[in-house]
């Protein structure tokens, strides 16, 4: 999306869509060009976009509070060009940020609270006792792959929980599309991860590390990696800045899956779990409701806004209460909408 000043004076307006049988709304949220994550609670939506945090009221979804400004002193964050993205979680009745190497917590309302050194290289989430540490992690063939992990509050003893197929450092092989990486983790008291390698599977640990249950499912259709797909991927690793001047290297080691995975993405809520798959049609999602014992409670579609094809920056997309809220990129207009849904559970 082109930074323009149109972005920035367009007037908020509503849009009421049909999606199945459930109603929707669309609203243009004005003050936003280029946002990174978003999150959703006690009717109120926090904004991620580069090193601003944005609150609105989901009432009205009036800005409530801006804060937050690039820079190393208190209250400021720093973005790594090549590293981890910003994230921002809830941790008790606490926002957190973590940014380039320091996690800083907030009141709800956007109050600064305390802040604290973190290491670099990973994304970090707060836990009862500790942190989850989505980062870099050496395998057992010495290669250096995105992995969960568990460690303590000094940051030490890291447990893996997750070793993903996604390499980092010196890269000798690209596997396209990716499997389910971009999500929120972590619910009040339990920590879910898609472990996309084996299909659909999803497996519940407590913050100790220990593994509660897992969800396993049958795909109902294994859908085909088209042409298209791979075509437009490789267009993109040529036109992306970070990407391009190596391109000729970058093609070589591009693997293509014969099939999508079955999970593209999952929001939690509470103690429900609506996952995402990659069926589509008319430019919406299939979502699959279910219990944590995996019962299937009802299904639906949902639009969301389409990732980069090799990025583990979080999708745009939140449950609250049963409520779905996805910001959606409005090319022609140049704006932001909110999509907001309340999904069948």
């Amino acid at each position: 999306m082109k930074r323009s000043i149109l972005a920035l004076v367009s007037i908020p307006c509503l849009v009421l869509v049909s999606t199945g049988l459930e109603a929707a709304r669309r609203t243009v949220l004005p003050d936003l060009i280029q946002p990174d994550a978003i999150l959703a609670r006690n009717d109120k939506l926090y904004v991620l976009e580069r090193t601003s945090i944005m609150i609105y009221s989901l009432n009205d979804l009036r800005l409530l509070k801006t804060f937050g400004r690039e820079g190393e002193g208190p209250q400021e964050f720093m973005v790594q060009p090549f590293g981890p993205p910003m994230t921002i979680s809830f941790y008790r009745d606490r926002l957190v940020v973590n940014s380039n190497n320091k996690m800083s917590f907030f009141t709800l309302d956007g109050r600064f609270v305390s802040e604290h050194k973190a290491p670099p290289n990973a994304v970090f989430y707060r836990v009862e006792g500790g942190y989850l540490g989505i980062g870099s992690a050496l395998g057992e063939d010495n290669n250096q792959y995105i992995s969960y992990r568990l460690f303590d509050d000094d940051f030490q003893n890291p447990r893996l929980l997750y070793q993903s197929e996604i390499m980092l450092g010196r890269i000798s092989s690209i596997l396209l599309p990716m499997n389910a990486l971009n999500y929120y983790p972590i619910t009040k008291d339990r920590i879910f991860i898609v472990r996309g390698k084996l299909g659909f599977v999803i497996e519940a640990y407590d913050h100790g590390g220990r593994k509660l249950f897992d969800l396993r499912r049958e795909p109902e259709q294994q859908l085909k990696v088209p042409e298209s797909y791979r075509l437009e991927t490789l267009n993109w690793f040529k036109r992306h800045p970070l990407f391009r001047d190596q391109y000729e290297q970058i093609k070589e080691v591009i693997r293509f899956k014969t099939h999508y995975p079955a999970i593209k993405t999952i929001a939690i809520d509470s103690d429900t779990l609506y996952v995402i798959t990659n069926v589509s049609r008319n430019g919406s999602y299939e979502y699959i409701t279910l219990s944590p014992d995996g019962k299937e409670r009802g299904r639906g579609w949902v639009p969301l806004q389409e990732p980069e094809p090799y990025t583990y920056y979080p999708l745009l997309i939140t449950v609250d209460r049963g409520e779905y809220h996805a910001l959606l990129e409005d090319e022609e207009e140049e704006v932001w909408r909110l999509h907001t849904q309340v999904l069948k559970r």
